[in-house]
């Protein structure tokens, strides 16, 4: 009845439920009222969830008792193998518990193997294979014949004895040499300061963490800048490459002029060896002659002149006219001896 309601209600009603569409609708408040009896908030069935609580607890229940067995059959282990290694009296009676102990053990964790269709074939399907050959009947007939209750007692007194020395290693660890009159004020001082220890680890583990980080970033960054660096440097090398064209022009202009030049000296040497023959050493000798006299000559208009020239000092119309006339004596002069020096090279 109920689902046919969801189906008739859910054909016309949209996917939000109002106020409105409650009064709209009156067997819509019936049904959610219906589901809310049936349902839990999460949406899962009463009946449901109280068997999933049910289950949980037998659950949880069942890991306790496994992890009780495991433990005992863990500490008894260690207990028989400390009697079978001490040289116990009856170390061989112990060494069979630990036998059938093993047994059992490899027997349960081990991965058992089925029968396969030639075995059914053949009848013996009934038979179990496992991976060492040990069944459960073997267990059993180790156990049987073993006889463990005539030995519960040393085992229980082995057992007190192993966790007394285990209980001594907790407490000294608990309580460590030094601190035995320690009161549990000072013992919860010390859990805090563990806490607080390990607080500080962790602070400078995330410390440590964040310098990793920051020293892999910069680590980027300067192999960005070296890489920068590098492709400058190639540009550098490209430019200078570029700036020594230049250089290498002005040095092969400066070859060409300097070979026009030790032309020009050829041509300079062939027209001096042209010019200066045997007919023409005479007349430069009296040219030189012409020249030199000419010479002695202006050097006594020139000092005729200082002459007048100290007698018309003070006379100012005529000093101009005396020195323009001087500097014309002294051109002379200087033409006459560039001259002279010139055919006395000769």
């Amino acid at each position: 009845m109920l689902l046919c309601c969801i189906i008739l209600v859910s054909g016309s009603l949209p996917v939000y439920v109002s106020h409105q569409d409650v009064t709209e609708h009156p067997q819509l408040s019936h049904l959610l009222e219906d589901l809310s009896l049936r349902l839990t908030p999460t949406g899962t069935h009463k009946t449901t969830h109280t068997r999933l609580i049910h289950a949980s607890a037998t659950l949880k229940h069942a890991r306790l008792k496994y992890l009780e067995a495991a433990t005992l059959h863990r500490v008894s282990q260690d207990v028989l193998l400390d009697l079978c290694d001490g040289g116990h009296k009856k170390t061989k009676d112990m060494s069979k518990m630990l036998e059938a102990l093993t047994l059992s053990e490899l027997q349960d964790h081990l991965m058992l193997a089925g029968s396969s269709d030639a075995m059914q074939r053949e009848g013996v399907a009934d038979k179990e294979l496992t991976l060492f050959g040990i069944t459960a009947e073997d267990v059993l007939a180790s156990s049987k014949a073993l006889k463990p209750e005539v030995y519960i007692k040393d085992l229980s007194d082995a057992m007190e004895t192993f966790l007394e020395q285990e209980w001594i290693k907790i407490s000294s660890f608990i309580n460590p040499t030094g601190f035995e009159n320690c009161d549990s004020q000072e013992t919860t001082k010390i859990v805090d300061s563990l806490e607080t220890t390990k607080q500080k680890f962790a602070e400078e583990s995330n410390k440590l963490t964040h310098c990793v980080t920051q020293t892999h970033c910069l680590s980027q960054k300067v192999f960005g800048l070296l890489f920068d660096y590098s492709n400058i440097l190639k540009s550098l090398v490209s430019k200078q490459r570029l700036s020594l064209y230049p250089a290498h022009h002005l040095a092969t202009c400066l070859v060409f002029l300097k070979a026009h030049f030790l032309k020009l000296r050829c041509l300079e040497l062939e027209i001096l060896t042209d010019s200066y023959n045997s007919k023409s050493v005479p007349a430069l000798k009296l040219l030189q002659g012409h020249l030199q006299q000419r010479r002695t000559q202006a050097e006594e208009s020139l000092t005729k002149v200082r002459h007048a020239m100290d007698a018309y000092k003070h006379v100012d119309p005529k000093f101009q006219d005396l020195l323009k006339e001087y500097s014309m004596l002294q051109e002379d002069i200087s033409f006459a001896k560039m001259s002279t020096t010139t055919l006395g090279n000769i």
